[in-house]
Parts: structure tokens; sequence; C-alpha cells
């Protein structure tokens, strides 16, 4: 029988889904506002004649002679207010189509999250981007109505969601959850609608999760029923996709969970909304009284424009300290009193893993515990289970990566991944990259009418990589590029072929210098182009060198000291016998 722990961990993905979710924006054209329901209707309709007054009060007799001659006899006014009745049908469809933004803003508040709705009038709706594209850069979810004034065939809302997705996955990167919730019943051919513009218009790769579920890079795009949709009764999966109003905050946070549910990601997850709820704290301790001392320390460097680094390094470590002291790294092992390891495994076996036929250890109850217990002990330990034990020896080498991860995905795509989030930078800059140590470069020759390319890194001293007034000397190692069966220590993101292994070579014989001229802006440091959709480096000789990527400082400096340690070896003539015995 399966554990209840699979569902402990969607239920604790969920938590920390919902501590970081914090603003929503709704498009909705019959949104309101209003106490009560705005959708019921008189269905009879009475026009008063012209009163009379006297001293500007109408006399009681002739108002109730008024009252008696409108209604003892079919009048033409009668015959209007016949005309006005509407079948509970009508009532029924035009409900389906309203929006509660009250109840929905209250039950968002109650969370801790904002809704924002955004009611446009019928003339507001071709200009509506106006208003939408700045506030969905600051929105975690954004909703859309399918039907905005005249435009019932969703034509606006198209637009919208293909240009919101088109910025997320290329320009900004972004996590992005975007929701249509209609009144309209034919949600799957809504879906098509919306996955066809994506792919004619914005050119983008899309692919469906489910009949009613988008998924485009980085972005989700899911469709849902309003609550007084009715559909028809024999289709239960359709009528799982009406919400009602009041079950959609709970909804969309289920929908961001399935985004972000992971052991990794949730520590990601957890670590932006303790950032989130601490921000004031923060912003309280780097207050304008300190500009003083700032300042003083500013007039007082040789260098008074490296003074903004200074700040950088504390608000980075006050970050850091925040994510150690909050704990958010627990939210992977344990946490609440929860083992959420076990209940990753759990929720993995029930979707299907099958992680006996991966890890025959035996049966399937006890498999998952012989899991555990590797993870929690680790590889060396003597007591795992003898099928486990294999993996003491060289297991980088036994795809234990392939056995955790899904069917469908590629391990060692996985690992590449996992390896440079691990050593590389990754990259925010607004402007073109300088040459620094830890840059890492491509270069590609033409030898014997074929194109070789070579791989360096920049291994100079960072204070020589500053306030350049003139040509300077730049040692750069090789990176020679292996096979995937042989020892490589640095794996490479390279857009022509990938990935790439390579291996540091330390060899100073197998070094170079390269000249550079510092760049024409003004910053005394050496600065790429941006040609050809990447960054390059000249050399004063003309060689040409793309910038790839920087490695992390820490990695950038073991190789300095690795190389380092190549420069200042001793070379001794002494007895044989006792170098062996020293070795």
């Amino acid at each position: 029988m399966t554990s209840p722990l699979g569902k402990d961990f969607r239920e604790h993905s969920q938590v920390i889904a919902s501590e970081f979710l914090q603003t929503i924006m709704v498009v909705d054209d019959l949104a309101y506002f209003e106490e009560g329901d705005p959708t019921a209707k008189h269905t009879e309709l009475l026009l008063p004649g012209s009163p009379r007054f006297t001293d500007g009060v109408m006399a009681e007799e002739e108002a109730e002679s008024l009252l008696t001659e409108e209604t003892a006899h079919d009048s033409p006014q009668s015959e209007i207010g016949s005309n006005l009745n509407v079948t509970e049908q009508e009532l029924s469809e035009d409900k389906a189509h309203k929006l509660n933004a009250k109840k929905l803003i209250g039950d968002f508040a109650v969370k801790g999250m904002v809704c924002a709705v955004i009611k446009p009038a019928d003339i507001e709706v071709d200009t509506l981007e106006d208003k939408v594209y700045p506030l969905a850069k600051n929105s975690d979810i954004v909703v859309f109505d399918w039907v905005l004034g005249s435009d019932i065939s969703g034509e606006k809302v198209k637009e919208l969601i293909g240009k919101i997705t088109k910025s997320s996955s290329e320009e900004e990167k972004r996590l992005r959850l975007i929701v249509v919730y209609t009144g309209q019943l034919n949600l799957v051919a809504i879906t098509k609608q919306i996955k066809k513009a994506l792919k004619d218009d914005q050119g983008l790769k899309v692919k469906n999760e489910n009949p009613y579920t988008l998924v485009s890079g980085s972005v989700r795009i899911a469709v849902y029923a309003k609550g007084y949709v009715t559909p028809p009764r024999a289709n239960e999966e359709l009528a799982a996709r009406v919400i009602p109003i009041e079950q959609m905050p709970d909804k969309l946070i289920g929908e961001f969970t399935d985004m972000t549910m992971g052991l990794v990601s949730n520590v990601a997850v957890q670590s932006f909304a303790a950032l989130r709820s601490n921000t004031h704290h923060i912003l309280s301790k780097f207050h304008a009284g300190i500009d003083a001392p700032f300042l003083s320390h500013r007039a007082m460097l040789t260098k008074p424009e490296d003074a903004g680094n200074l700040l950088v390094y504390l608000i980075g470590a006050e970050l850091t300290a925040i994510l150690d002291g909050m704990e958010v790294s627990k939210v992977a092992d344990e946490h609440n009193g929860k083992d959420i390891i076990r209940a990753w495994l759990d929720m993995k076996e029930r979707d299907g893993h099958k992680f006996a036929t991966r890890f025959p250890t035996g049966s399937p109850a006890s498999v998952l515990g012989d899991l555990c217990k590797l993870l929690r002990k680790g590889v060396e330990d003597d007591s795992l289970h003898e099928e486990l034990k294999k993996f003491k020896k060289k297991p980088h080498t036994k795809e234990l990566t392939k056995k955790f991860a899904d069917a469908k995905a590629s391990a060692v795509d996985l690992e590449h991944q996992f390896a440079i989030l691990t050593s590389i930078k990754s990259d925010y800059r607004v402007r073109p990259p300088a040459l620094l140590p830890g840059s890492l470069l491509k270069e590609t020759r033409q030898i014997d009418k074929a194109k070789k390319t070579f791989y360096w890194v920049c291994i100079q001293p960072v204070c020589d990589c500053v306030r350049l007034k003139e040509r300077r000397a730049f040692p750069l190692l090789e990176l020679k590029v292996v096979d995937d069966n042989s020892n490589f220590d640095l794996v490479l993101p390279d857009r022509s072929k990938g990935y790439v292994h390579v291996k540091t070579i330390y060899s100073p014989y197998r070094s170079r210098m390269e000249e550079f001229d510092p760049s024409a802006d003004g910053l005394q440091m050496v600065r790429a182009e941006s040609k050809r959709g990447g960054y390059y480096f000249k050399s004063a000789r003309g060689k040409c060198y793309q910038w790839i990527a920087e490695l992390k400082f820490e990695h950038a400096q073991r190789i300095v000291n690795e190389y380092a340690a190549k420069l200042s070896r001793v070379g001794l003539d002494e007895s044989e016998w006792l170098r062996r015995w020293a070795s």
C-alpha cells in the first residue's frame, strides 16, 4: 500500500508556494465589487406618470390615484414591462460570466496576498495592454476572462497571453502562471486556440500537459470555467475544471505548486519567501543615516569608484544571513516533523516511478525505506542493503541520477545543469561582460582547412583587470576538450554543442599570454562587444575570443591556486629510494 507521505509532499510544497505568492492580477470586464448578486433582474417594469406637487410634496391622494391608474389597465408601459421578462436559462448564462471581485480579493487577502482586478470598459479593451503589461511584470499569477467586451472570440486575450508568454520565456526568463477563467464551456477549444496563437503568432514551442493546460518554456497556462457554468453531466473531466469563486485562491496556489514542486525548487521558493518577508528588516539596516560613514569610506579609498562594490557585498551577506537563519534548506530534508525525502520518494512511487525495478532490493514495500537510508547515510555506509552497496565504489559512474530521474528526462543533461549551477555564475548582467578571473572563452581557428575549437580560462588577478589605462597581457589557461569517458573538471555550456567536458591544463608551457586594449567606454576594463548574438573579445593581435560564461569565485580561485602550485614545484636531484618512500 502506498504511504500517505506522497500526498504530504504536495501539501508541503503548496504551503511553501502560498508563503511565496504575493500578487495576483485579474482582468475581467464583468467583475463586480458591490454586495449581493448583480445578476438578479426585475422581470416587470412600471413606468411612473408625471406627478403633480403641492408645495414641493406630492399630494397623497394624487399619488394613490396615479398608482391605481398605472396598474388598473393594460397600458403601453405595461407592454414594455412584459417584454423585459427573461428566462431562467438567460439569467443562468449571464450569471456564468460574472466575477465576484469583492469576494476574490477578500479570499486572497485572508491568505496574505494582494489581488488586483482590472475591469475594462468596452472602449478600453483595444488599449488594455497599456495597463496589463506593466502590472503583469510584477504579478506572480495573471488571470484573464476569455470574453472581453465585444470580443467574444478571445482575440485580445490570445494577443495578451502571447506577448506575456514570449517575454517571460525569452526575454525575462521568469516563471509565470497564466490562467483563463471563463464563462464559456468550450475549454478544450480555447486551449487549442491559445496553443495555435503561441506557435503561429509568437513562434514559441508549446506542449500540452493535459487537454486544458499548456507549457511553453517557463510559462504555464491553465484554462478553467467559472463556477456557474453547467457542464454536461456525463463529462466528469470537464466538470472538474469548473471552479467556484471561493475555490479559486486554492486552485491557483495548486497550479503554481505544480510548477515549483520539488526538493531543490522548494528550497528556492522558500528562500525567496523568506527574503520577501524580511525585506523591510533589511532596509531598516541600510538606512540613510549611514550615508555619512559610507561617503567617508569612499573618500579615503585610493579608487573611490570601488566603494559601491562593498555595498553589494554587504547586502549579499545580509541575504545569506537570512537564508541561514531561517534554515530554508530544511524544507528539502526534515520540516515540521515530516521526513521530506521519504515523502518525495513516496510521491514519485505513487506517480509510477517503480523504484523496486530500478533498485531491486526486495519487495516494493521495503525499497523506499532502503532508499531513504541510502539518502540519509550516504553511499559509504556499511549497513546499506547489499544491492545498494555497489554504489560505494565510483558512484558517479553507476547512473544513480538516472535511477532517481523521471523516465522521459535525460539524466546526463540534468547532471550537466546541476554541475553548471554549482560552478558557473548565472548571467543577469545588463551590459557586455568584462574580462575577469574565471572568464571562460572560446576560440575558433582554421587549421588545415578545418575549423578547430579551443577553450580558455582567464586567471588574471582581479586587481590587474581593472583601472587599465593601456594595453595589458592576460594569462589564459587551456581547457582541453575530453570525451565522456575521460576525467574532466568542468562542464561548459556551449550554444552550438550543448555541453562540453573539459580538463584544465596547468602546464605553464600550454598557457598563453594575450594582450588586450581597454574598451573605449571609459570604465578602464577590457569589455566584450555584442555581435552575432554573443559577446566577443578582440585581442591586440586580432584574435577573437567568444565569452561563454564566468566561473564562480571559489572555482576560479581553485584553478589559480593549482596553477601557482605547479609553478612553485621544486626539482631535486636526490636519492630515488628516499623520493619513493616520501611519496
